[in-house]
């Protein structure tokens, strides 16, 4: 789960950094809520008191689901070994994305951001998931020492 935290806020801050050099901060993170709120979401540039809190749960919820999934597949794993594991896996979700999900349940990110942001997210996300592993690692061996 920590992978997934980390990773959540690792592209939460991207999406942010995104929206800035835009002038709209929260519109690429609104458009996560595309499934549940159509274009509205998409077109939202600021705070939207249904449409942001719904999109940052559903990006929470989805990172979460991904780095405990990630977690299983590469927990034993270290440094370059560790980091492959996470661009292919993160390459693994594009795909996903990209070629198998209806467009009415992706999140409007595709729409948005252009393809080298997209490449920049998936990026991100990757190195997140690999550093939250780390990170979850080296918590769970100094709990166990602890005990």
């Amino acid at each position: 789960m920590q992978a997934g935290i980390v990773a959540w806020a690792a592209t939460l801050g991207v999406l942010v950094g995104f929206g800035r050099s835009r002038g709209a901060a929260l519109q690429p993170l609104n458009s996560i809520a595309h499934p549940f709120f159509g274009t509205r979401a998409l077109l939202m540039q600021g705070f939207d008191w249904a449409i942001t809190p719904a999109a940052l749960l559903l990006h929470l919820a989805v990172f979460v689901a991904l780095g405990v999934i990630f977690a299983l597949i590469a927990a034993r794993l270290r440094g370059l070994r560790l980091v492959g594991a996470a661009v292919a896996y993160a390459l693994l979700i594009w795909l996903v994305n990209r070629l198998m999900l209806p467009m009415v349940f992706s999140s409007g990110l595709v729409q948005l951001l252009s393809p080298w942001e997209m490449g920049v997210f998936y990026l991100v996300m990757a190195l997140a998931l690999a550093l939250g592993i780390r990170f979850g690692v080296g918590r769970a061996a100094e709990a166990t020492a602890g005990a």
